[in-house]
């Protein structure tokens, strides 16, 4: 995508977005609304760990795919 046209670029965000409230939603709802107790919300407030955590660096990983930057190293490396 090399983003010259802003609302093409928009849709495929929320296309991508979309995808992933499909995929994740009721489970991100379901753990930090409805099941919500005062040891995950600590969680919440401190940072994740663990699988959780490899799920953030993927998408924080997809997303620097999207925007055409530069993903030799890890993510948190490329400045962005």
């Amino acid at each position: 995508m090399d983003f010259k046209d802003d609302v093409e670029s928009s849709l495929l965000l929320l296309s991508y977005l979309d995808a992933d409230l499909a995929a994740h939603g009721v489970t991100w709802f379901k753990r930090n609304i409805l099941d919500l107790t005062a040891e995950s919300a600590l969680e919440l407030v401190r940072g994740r760990s663990g699988k959780r955590a490899q799920v953030d660096y993927d998408r924080l990983y997809a997303y620097h795919i999207f925007a055409g930057l530069d993903v030799t190293g890890k993510p948190e490396e490329t400045g962005a």
